[in-house]
């Protein structure tokens, strides 16, 4: 057989796995929403982001103060942010935080947390008419030191038009931070005691602290609407119905290595 002849048949194999590589990769994630949309966020608009806190005729000379006098309340708190908050110029924006507090029981062990939530608007299109903002993330964790004081979550829209929000929950095994991105071409992940989530594949995240100093977490495709003020609590309910019915969670949670409360 020739040169250009084998040639030719190992370019036709190599042709055809990258076909049949394409078409699982597609077939797997054909429910799945794309990670960013161009169209909504282009590199126009993040060239324009990267220089717009620099004009000083735009800055929130108001916004300063108040982030001044927050971050001498929040080095009072017992719990500090997991992220160090120290207050910057930024220029005008539009945007609001949604930032909750969940806690329920399954399987006779007690769950806290926090439910986030963004304002609509064009990066974040309404799902309903009656919505004013879209759940991203919400996280649990089992801890054996449930009071409040035990508990941070700190959210910012100053980086608007995207969203960041860190947290830190205490335990007795030491303490586990926890930081969420929601960006405006969409893109929506967490970083949990330094394992990455990309939410998309599930916005509810359950993280469960063994004895031995290791962790469970376990990504949940549960959400519920937050942004309906009137079905709030009807929403939450169901939501944490779905987490009550889980059956992956509840052997989760009741290995026997797991902490005690």
């Amino acid at each position: 057989m020739k040169n250009y002849q084998i040639k030719l048949i190992l370019l036709s194999v190599i042709f055809y796995y990258l076909t049949i590589s394409c078409s699982v990769k597609n077939s797997n994630n054909k429910n799945v929403e794309p990670n960013t949309n161009d169209s909504l966020w282009t590199y126009e608009d993040g060239a324009k982001y990267a220089i717009k806190n620099k004009d000083s005729t735009k800055w929130l000379i108001s916004s300063l103060r108040d982030d001044l006098e927050l971050k001498k309340e929040t080095s009072k708190m017992h719990t500090q942010p997991a992220i160090s908050d120290y207050p910057s110029l930024v220029s005008k924006y539009n945007g609001a935080i949604q930032l909750g507090k969940l806690e329920l029981t399954v399987s006779y062990k007690k769950l806290k947390g926090s439910v986030l939530s963004y304002a609509c608007d064009k990066y974040r299109p309404k799902s309903n008419p009656k919505v004013w903002s879209k759940n991203y993330l919400n996280i649990l964790f089992l801890t054996d030191m449930p009071e409040n004081k035990y508990t941070t979550a700190h959210a910012t829209s100053r980086n608007y038009p995207h969203y960041m929000t860190s947290g830190k929950q205490r335990t007795s095994m030491g303490d586990i931070d926890w930081v969420h991105l929601q960006r405006a071409d969409g893109e929506n992940i967490a970083i949990v005691t330094q394992r990455y989530f990309d939410l998309k594949y599930g916005k509810t995240l359950i993280v469960i602290p063994h004895n031995d100093g290791s962790v469970r977490l376990l990504q949940l495709p549960y959400e519920f609407e937050t942004g309906n003020k009137t079905d709030y609590n009807k929403n939450k309910n169901e939501f944490y119905d779905k987490l009550k019915n889980d059956e992956e969670l509840k052997k989760y949670l009741n290995h026997p290595n797991v902490i005690k409360q």
